[in-house]
């Protein structure tokens, strides 16, 4: 392994013991953003990591002997992938307990509504396409 990989993997973990898991930062710094942008949909957290990567991006074009540059241009690259995969975790354990929970599509219908009312759904974009129908329905 390199020198630089070497030191990004331990920029992220030093990075990680002042600002929590790659995946609360960059959700967090997600729901920034989109209140900011005012989107029409949330950022998503591997949106996050691209666009973090792009100011690293737009700083090397401008320096490119700066080593440390570098070294944070990769480690955006190990952290975004560890926040998509812990991401990816997390909707898979939501979508197993939904299925578990929820057998009819009349139960989930009415079971989910007060979720959807509450934010906390949906967590994935499977779930986004049911919320879309129930909210049609509605």
């Amino acid at each position: 392994m390199t020198k630089l990989l070497e030191e990004s993997i331990e920029a992220v973990k030093n990075r990680g013991m002042d600002y929590g898991h790659p995946y609360e930062n960059f959700q967090r710094i997600a729901q920034l953003w989109s209140l900011i942008l005012g989107t029409s949909r949330p950022i998503k957290i591997w949106e996050v990591g691209l666009m973090m990567d792009a100011v690293k991006t737009s700083r090397i074009i401008e320096s490119p002997d700066h080593y440390d540059s570098w070294v944070d241009k990769a480690g955006y690259a190990q952290a975004s992938w560890l926040a998509t995969e812990k991401e990816r975790e997390i909707e898979e354990r939501a979508r197993s307990e939904f299925e578990k929970n929820f057998r009819h599509d009349s139960d989930i219908k009415e079971n989910i509504k007060p979720l959807i009312h509450s934010g906390l759904w949906p967590v994935g974009e499977e779930e986004t396409k049911i919320v879309e129908e129930i909210k049609d329905e509605d």
